[in-house]
């Protein structure tokens, strides 16, 4: 349950119902949903847009730098009316970019303030992309691509279910030849884990007027990790967010992409290239559909 009134029929707060709040939910069990709920859609946009931070988007050099390094293992794949799918693509940082490279781009995210905003960028610039405005594991086109990317971690937020649904779509979705560029955290990522914490806001990311903030950490079989926030506003209701995380090592990444009909072209610690180390908190994976 995502929202939950802890107040009884006298006026008292339910403590006893906050503290099943704090208690391990199943695994991939959803919290509120809050792509598009008015204060925090905006606030997730300002964290894409923000260049003192890595919270929602890596911050612009590094966007430049995965762009290039893509742009360069892809070759004439990219450039010259080639079709890019860019899956979560948030406000278009990476849409756009490959877009001034000459790709077909289209791009597909949940959030649609965050379309939006990517939709002016591109008229303003004249830029030659689509956005779709949906869940992109139920994403459906009569296409073809010659490259697919999810950019950010976003595939270690998926539960097997959908994780295994997006992968048959990546795999129908691209042409024979076709890359699929996408990042996952390994588990040195997590390796410093909190228990929980609470503390009390005027405001904040999750809520625009005061409330008490509940944050606690789970870790779960399999390198799974949640991060849940438990939101408890002035008139004692409780809404919880839930953030998904599943960590992967090199071989677990290779034989989930070869399962799927894709083969691995290589596994590095990001995707700009940099070397893949025993220390990575990060995996840039590039997988191709073999030519028939």
């Amino acid at each position: 349950m995502s929202q939950l009134r802890l107040l009884s029929t006298e006026g008292e707060l339910q403590v006893e119902k906050l503290i099943n709040l704090s208690e391990r939910p199943p695994l991939f069990s959803q919290g509120a949903p809050f792509w598009d709920d008015p204060h925090l859609s905006e606030q997730l946009l300002a964290a894409h847009l923000d260049q003192q931070s890595d919270a929602a988007s890596r911050r612009i050099p590094t966007v430049v730098g995965t762009v290039k390094w893509i742009a360069a293992q892809a070759g004439k794949k990219l450039v010259s009316g080639g079709r890019l799918l860019d899956l979560g693509c948030g406000p278009g940082l990476y849409a756009q970019r490959f877009a001034r490279l000459g790709a077909r781009v289209v791009g597909v995210d949940i959030s649609s303030n965050s379309l939006k905003y990517a939709r002016r960028q591109a008229r303003k610039e004249n830029l030659n992309i689509e956005y779709i405005c949906c869940d992109y594991t139920s994403l459906e086109v009569n296409r073809r691509f010659d490259i697919i990317c999810l950019i950010y971690c976003d595939f270690g937020a998926l539960s097997d279910i959908k994780r295994d649904m997006l992968m048959e779509k990546i795999e129908k979705f691209l042409v024979p030849g076709g890359y699929f560029f996408f990042d996952v955290h390994t588990p040195k990522n997590r390796r410093h884990l909190d228990e929980s914490s609470w503390e009390v806001r005027p405001e904040g990311f999750w809520h625009p007027g005061k409330h008490l903030l509940l944050t606690k950490q789970f870790e779960y079989d399999g390198g799974i990790f949640l991060d849940q926030y438990v939101v408890l506003d002035e008139k004692s209701q409780a809404t919880v967010y839930r953030i998904w995380e599943r960590t992967y090592s090199p071989r677990s990444i290779a034989t989930l992409i070869r399962e799927h009909g894709l083969q691995v072209d290589g596994i590095f610690g990001d995707l700009q290239g940099t070397r893949l180390t025993k220390n990575s908190e990060c995996m840039g994976v590039v997988a191709r559909k073999p030519c028939k």
